[in-house]
Order: structure tokens, then sequence, then C-alpha cells
């Protein structure tokens, strides 16, 4: 199956030095300390030894029995974690983490309905919580059930549009069709959102690999794009439909970012690489917001960010960034010559985080 890393509770560990007796729960946080200490130098079984120390010194602590319940996940004992996660279900500090785990441990011992059952009284009980989507997601693709995945996931970034992982998902398995669009705008949120990690490296290559595969040479003077199929159907079922056909171009959103596109990369004819990339997203910004103000009859919330980035003056830098992982020995040449623009950035990035909030448009269901 997917997998995703368990970001487990992190216990929090705050003991004064105290200069008389400690207390049993302060002895429980020390042997809880000392447990994770453990658990992450792969001392599965001595880890367990001391939680449970601690869990006799403090009963109504929830981390030691879910801190347990993980280290018996890690030794691969899924029965022994789901009868402890069952426990603590319905404890008064429950978090969707637990649910998370407990579904997975039913997934690998082969019960993925009990798995997404158990995904759906999450989905419940924390109804602002991405992480139950992302894993019945990941169940529905290892089926093959891939627009049930990919519903999930999108229903995912709707509840919890700044849970990065949902973002991760959709920008794959979107690339292995003819909607690169949405590897494009998703993948790009996803690093947005999740800068500095593996996957942050993965998502750089594969956005740099979309924007190459999204146009094919055909002559010396003539080329066509592939960013949609689906953007050019318009479908009309009721008024309602009949109502966004009026807007901008008459296209779907897709139609008319792929058309906007189309004629921003001008210079795709002659080579795609990190600076006909950026040409390309400059012109298109110009051409969204400025000239046909698409912007107007579909907001978006990456494209918003995108523009706030290019009147500050980073959008070079920050295209640069973003694909570097595609074309690591152009980046590095221009790095050599741009060090301090790519330092002002990273301190105005850090300062000027995207934020997605429920009524943004970021979303294909949101068109």
């Amino acid at each position: 199956m997917m997998k995703t890393q368990i970001f487990f509770i992190a216990l929090i560990f705050s003991i004064s030095n105290f200069t008389f007796a400690q207390t049993d729960k302060e002895k429980a946080l020390d042997l809880g300390r000392n447990a994770i200490k453990l658990m992450d130098e792969g001392e599965l079984d001595k880890s367990i030894d001391l939680l449970e120390q601690a869990q006799k010194l403090d009963v109504e602590r929830i981390d030691y029995p879910y801190e347990i319940a993980y280290a018996y996940y890690k030794k691969k004992d899924y029965a022994k974690s789901i009868k402890i996660l069952n426990t603590i279900t319905e404890h008064k500090d429950v978090t969707d983490n637990i649910y998370q785990l407990l579904g997975n441990a039913y997934d690998l011992t082969g019960n993925p309905e009990v798995a997404l059952s158990t995904y759906k009284r999450g989905m419940v009980k924390f109804p602002n919580s991405g992480k139950f989507h992302l894993e019945s997601g990941s169940i529905k693709f290892h089926n093959k059930e891939y627009n049930e995945a990919i519903d999930f996931w999108e229903d995912g970034i709707k509840v919890n549009p700044n849970y990065s992982s949902n973002y991760y998902r959709l920008s794959k398995v979107f690339s292995l069709t003819e909607e690169r669009i949405w590897t494009l705008l998703y993948g790009e949120m996803f690093i947005l959102l999740e800068p500095n990690t593996q996957r942050t490296e993965e998502i750089s290559k594969l956005l740099f690999e979309n924007y190459q595969e999204s146009y094919e040479v055909q002559s010396d003077t003539t080329g066509e794009f592939h960013l949609t199929e689906k953007g050019f159907q318009i479908v009309i079922e009721d008024k309602k439909d009949m109502r966004k056909l009026k807007k901008g171009s008459g296209l779907p959103f897709e139609g008319t970012f792929a058309t906007a596109f189309a004629f921003s990369a001008i210079d795709f004819q002659n080579n795609i690489n990190l600076s006909t990339i950026y040409n390309a997203r400059k012109n298109f910004l110009d051409f969204w917001f400025n000239e046909k103000k698409f912007h107007k009859d579909y907001p978006n919330k990456l494209l918003d960010h995108q523009l706030k980035i290019e009147e500050n003056g980073f959008l070079e830098t920050y295209t640069y960034w973003i694909l570097s992982q595609g074309s690591p020995t152009d980046y590095q040449e221009w790095y050599a010559n741009k060090e301090q623009n790519f330092s002002d950035f990273a301190n105005w990035f850090n300062e000027n985080r995207i934020e997605i909030k429920e009524k943004d448009f970021y979303s294909r269901k949101d068109y």
C-alpha cells in the first residue's frame, strides 16, 4: 500500500529541577522521555518497557498507551497495536493521530474495509483533519479505484487546505493523466506548504518534467500544448453551467488557464528550461491579471500568491527555486550569480507563507 509517515504525538517534557522528591507524574515524564529516545534509536522493546512503567504511574495520560501502540506498530505487531489503540479511541484527549494509526494498522493486517470504516469514524470525530482522506485515498489507489482516490484527496484539501500530503498525492496522480494543469497547481501548492523535505525535491522535479511534457514541437514554427483535455469540453446540464459559459473566455477554468498559458509560453518552441518557464509564468500573470482579468471570473489562491511574489520582485528566484530539482545544473549556474537575490527571497518567503482559508479557490472542486 501507499504509506504515509506517522507523525506521532510528542510528549512534552518540562520538568523543573525540584529539590524535593518527584511526584509519580514527574517520574512518568522522565520515563517517557527516555522511552522516546530509545524508540528513536530502534530499541523498541526497551522503549515499551519504560512506557508501560510510565503508564502505571500516570494512568490518565493518553500519550503513554499511544506511544506503546506506535512502538508495536513499528515492530509490525499490528494486532497488539490495534488492541491498545481501541482502548483509547474514546479518551477525552484522543487525537486524529490515534484514528489514523489504528486505520493504518487494520490496513496492514489485510483489512482495508475495516481501515476505511476507521477513517470514516475519524472524519466524523475530526471533521477538519485531512489525514483520513489521505489514507482512504491511498487504499482506493492501491485497489486501482483511481477516481475514488482523487475524490478522497480533493475532499481532504477542502476540509484542511493547509495539510500538505493530499496535495502531494494529487500532484503525483494527475501527472499520470492528460490533466497536467492540476499537477502544476497542486504540486506548487504542496511546495509552498512543505518547502524543505525530500518530498519537496521530488515534486520540484515532477513540476519541471510536467512543464516539459506540456508542449510538443510539431515543426520549426508550430507546436501543441497538452495541459488539459477536459478543460476544453463544455458540458451543459443546467442553468448553473450556462452562467459559467458567460464568464471569462467561455471555457472551464482548465481550458481558460491552458489557453492563457499557451499565449504566454512563446519561447517553448525553442527550448523548455528554467529561463523559458520563468518567462512564460511572468507573461501568464500579466495576461491573466492585467490584460484579460481572468482572475475576476476564476479566482485562485495560488495565482494570487504568485502575483504577490511577482509584485515583490521575487518571481524569477521563486520559479528557479521551485523547479531547481528538475534542472540542477542550470539552477546552480543561476544561483552562483544570484545568491543575494535568493537570500532576500528566503527572508521574504519565511515571513509571507501562504495561508489558505476555507473561502479561497484552490481545488478542482471550486470550479
